[in-house]
């Protein structure tokens, strides 16, 4: 491929320390290299002090920080919803969607708590397994976030309807719009998520400046 010229699927970009691919028919993970295709049902982790970049097309990014995985469920053109879907095993993984997707599209981030919808934003997710938290902030955009079972593709738009009145909601009722310089926080036992703004530290870390300066550099190629 030529310098700067975009992956017509997708590919790994930079990478940092060890990266590593489960190999399924061999059951063995393996090392990855710069320029390597990603392909659909793909895992990817890092180890301690590494990182990755995954590149799709449309300016798609998503930067896995150490000690994480993921599972690349579905890529673009995959299914009829034309989504890029990737599971969240652990760790912190960075989204950049740098241009608005076609109305049928989505980037979906999931975790086993919520599933993160986008189509244009800058955005960086927390999943620690153990604990079960999921953390998200917005630096750009707008998220959409929403139970693991209510994200399964667009759906149609009801109309008006009598508003009950207080009652306790359900795990499965809520639904969450996360904008610029907001966080959420969510715990498998939450009977919803918390937002609030989120702190210049966790806005202006070293993970957080990496990926916006290099979300610039990208946009500009």
């Amino acid at each position: 491929m030529l310098p700067g010229q975009m992956p017509e699927a997708a590919e790994i970009g930079p990478i940092k320390g060890l990266v590593e691919r489960l190999d399924l028919r061999k059951n063995k993970w393996e090392k990855v290299r710069q320029g390597d295709s990603i392909l659909k049902d793909d895992r990817i982790r890092t180890g301690r002090n590494s990182r990755a970049e995954l590149v799709f097309k449309n300016k798609i990014y998503l930067r896995a920080s150490a000690n994480s995985e993921m599972n690349v469920r579905s890529l673009f053109g995959d299914t009829k919803e034309q989504d890029l879907d990737v599971n969240l095993i652990r760790g912190t993984l960075w989204t950049s969607v740098l241009r608005k997707l076609k109305k049928k599209s989505r980037v979906k981030i999931r975790t086993p708590v919520a599933v993160m919808g986008v189509k244009g934003t800058q955005f960086n997710t927390v999943f620690q397994p153990v604990t079960e938290q999921l953390e998200v902030i917005v630096v750009e955009g707008r998220v959409e976030v929403l139970p693991p079972s209510q994200m399964e593709g667009p759906g149609k738009i009801q109309g008006p309807k009598e508003i009950p009145g207080p009652r306790e909601i359900t795990r499965e009722e809520w639904m969450a719009q996360v904008s610029s310089g907001e966080k959420l926080i969510l715990s498998r036992n939450d009977e919803k998520p918390l937002i609030g703004k989120a702190g210049p530290d966790q806005l202006g870390n070293d993970w957080i400046l990496f990926n916006r300066e290099r979300d610039q550099v990208q946009r500009n190629e």
